[in-house]
């Protein structure tokens, strides 16, 4: 009697042992859902209108393997325009004021606030 108790108790462990065993190589091969992430490396930003070169800030979005990609868009193109481009969002100055530049990553959003000041005139 005590052999056959003695079995069931190690097989129901082995059971346990792979099954946990199943679950931690299913998490380190990715097939975990992440809890999704957007950080962006400034909140506010100042660049000259008409300056070509434009200033930068990064963006960091992680989900885990949904393969969603962040976007950007720029309040008013008047103002300021922005682009994204593997994970470096350029911000170019087009005329003074003050925008604000979103990024999306799913239902994710941040918000970089841009002021645009007058581009310094070139003396000749």
């Amino acid at each position: 009697m005590k052999k056959s108790l003695f079995k069931k108790t190690l097989a129901t462990a082995l059971s346990v042992v792979m099954a946990l065993g199943s679950s931690i190589y299913a998490f380190a091969e990715g097939e975990a859902t992440a809890t999704p992430s957007l950080t962006i490396g400034s909140e506010t930003l100042e660049v000259k209108a008409g300056d070509t070169s434009g200033k930068t800030f990064t963006v960091t979005a992680k989900d885990g393997a949904t393969g969603t990609s962040a976007t950007v868009k720029s309040e008013n193109d008047k103002i300021a325009t922005a682009t994204l481009s593997s994970g470096t969002v350029t911000v170019k100055g087009v005329a003074a004021g003050v925008i604000y530049v979103t990024v999306t990553y799913g239902d994710l959003e941040k918000v970089c606030k841009v002021t645009v000041t007058k581009a310094t005139p070139t003396v000749k």
